[in-house]
């Protein structure tokens, strides 16, 4: 079974992983075709950032909270 913070730091692992691939001369991943680029670029315009994700845990907290009464 995952755990949520597994899953969230797999989020943001991805994140990194994209970014990476998506720089032309990024932290040693060289020869990369620019079509993997372009499509990092492309995943990464809607891919949740830490924001996101961090927005989403308190969005979802307070609702529950709400539906559960405990405002």
């Amino acid at each position: 079974m995952t755990l949520p913070n597994e899953r969230t730091r797999s989020v943001i692992r991805t994140h990194k992983f994209l970014a990476r691939l998506a720089t032309p001369y990024g932290d040693g991943i060289k020869k990369i075709p620019a079509e993997v680029r372009q499509e990092a670029r492309r995943l990464l315009r809607h891919y949740p950032s830490w924001f996101d994700l961090a927005h989403a845990a308190i969005t979802f907290d307070a609702e529950t909270a709400r539906l559960e009464g405990r405002e």
